[in-house]
């Protein structure tokens, strides 16, 4: 076994051992603990493109609820499509339709 600290009744300190082990292990320490505070800042929100399609008449009465949406999650982008006519929102790429 190899000493690494010299304990006394008033103290603690590290051996010429204590102080090689401690700087060789230094860097993979910073790592691990820089890995931890990367995951821990991550945001939780979601972030991407949200794909709308829906009839002209419907941005109007939908911006209030898109102001929010976006102050609440602002990694999110709105891609809003108009059209007249009904489509297929799966075949054609949307992620959701809205029609009143």
């Amino acid at each position: 076994a190899v000493r690494l600290f010299h304990r006394s009744t008033r103290s603690v300190a590290l051996t010429e051992a204590g102080q090689r082990y401690v700087q060789r292990i230094a860097p993979a320490v910073a790592a691990i603990h820089g890995a931890g505070e990367e995951i821990h800042s991550a945001p939780d929100a979601p972030a991407g493109t949200l794909r709308i399609n829906t009839a002209p008449e419907t941005p109007a009465m939908l911006m209030p609820v898109v102001r929010a949406f976006l102050q609440r999650y602002p990694q999110m982008r709105l891609d809003i499509c108009t059209e007249s006519r009904m489509i297929d929102i799966v075949a054609d790429g949307f992620d959701a339709g809205i029609r009143l």
